[in-house]
């Protein structure tokens, strides 16, 4: 699903379920090195905040926020995405809907998405087009420590 532009961009889709329901999928398409360092960017802020983070570092029209649900025995992350695409506007036979939410356990979703970031830096280092992740790495790296010392 992902095509080169030029050897600069890499384009394709971060997607995201929670317990079997599709959060981000392939209409969300983008820069993926773009949407990995947003999401990490969003992550890290939401663990220093403790409470509430968002981000809109894509191309396409399209946000995403993590919201803290303190729940018992176990806190619990609020996943948001919305579209703000005309195509939501004019259709209504589109796979996603405008606006998707699922709540899940919030550590499980911090160390998911450690370890997909992770994958997805050894992916790209290993691509030889012309790429630059240092943000990404510098995030992921500043998250893990993070993560340690709250959890």
């Amino acid at each position: 699903m992902l095509t080169k532009n030029k050897g600069i961009d890499l384009y394709g889709v971060v997607c995201i379920q929670i317990n079997g329901v599709d959060v981000s999928t392939l209409i969300d398409w983008d820069d993926v090195d773009l949407m990995w360092t947003a999401l990490l960017t969003m992550v890290s802020e939401y663990v220093d905040d403790g409470k509430y983070s968002e981000t809109q570092l894509f191309t396409n029209p399209l946000e995403w926020s993590i919201k803290k649900i303190q729940s018992s025995p176990k806190d619990l992350v609020l996943f948001r995405v919305f579209r703000k695409s005309a195509l939501f506007d004019l259709r209504t036979d589109l796979p996603v809907s405008k606006e998707t939410r699922v709540s899940c356990n919030e550590i499980d979703f911090l160390n998911a998405v450690v370890i997909a970031g992770e994958k997805y830096i050894v992916f790209r280092d290993e691509d030889t087009r012309s790429h630059n992740l240092i943000e990404a790495k510098r995030l992921l790296k500043d998250l893990k420590s993070e993560m340690k010392n709250i959890y």
